[in-house]
């Protein structure tokens, strides 16, 4: 039991496979972003109003939210296996595991916060009339992007 624990200490401390942990979790952040939506929230985000659908505009805002979290932990997760297999073996790189966690726990605390208060810019400015882009800005003239 004990030879177990320390190997797996042992391996905690490469950074590549760190960095492996990093990428899984940063799976499952884009993951969250485009698989996990409950048949309840689509019903709402595929509803019809007289103005705009807060609930789209609220999901959009965690779909951009938690596809950036994500693209920033697997890029984490790279770097990290990509120092451990140019540079070897790290010290003490459990803090490298506890950095994932404290990471990961921030951009999920921050996440309510920060939907809440883009969600109601964005919906604020809809109310004003303020067009933050309009049609001839997407370019759908089949031209080159």
């Amino acid at each position: 039991m004990i030879d177990d624990l320390t190997s797996i200490i042992a391996a905690s401390q490469k950074p590549a496979n760190a960095g492996i942990v990093f990428d899984i979790v940063g799976a499952l952040f884009l993951a969250r972003a485009l698989a996990f939506n409950s048949d309840v929230s689509i019903q709402l985000q595929s509803g019809t109003y007289w103005t705009e659908n807060p609930n789209l505009v609220q999901a959009l805002v965690e779909q951009r939210y938690d596809a950036r979290a994500g693209l920033f932990v697997l890029v984490a997760g790279f770097a990290l296996q990509f120092y451990g297999n140019a540079f070897g073996e790290a010290r003490n790189g459990l803090w490298l595991l506890a950095a994932l966690v404290i990471v990961a726990s921030t951009l999920q605390l921050a996440k309510k916060h920060v939907v809440k208060i883009r969600t109601r810019e964005l919906l604020s400015n809809a109310a004003d009339g303020a067009v933050v882009a309009s049609p001839n800005d997407l370019n759908l003239d089949g031209g080159s992007y």
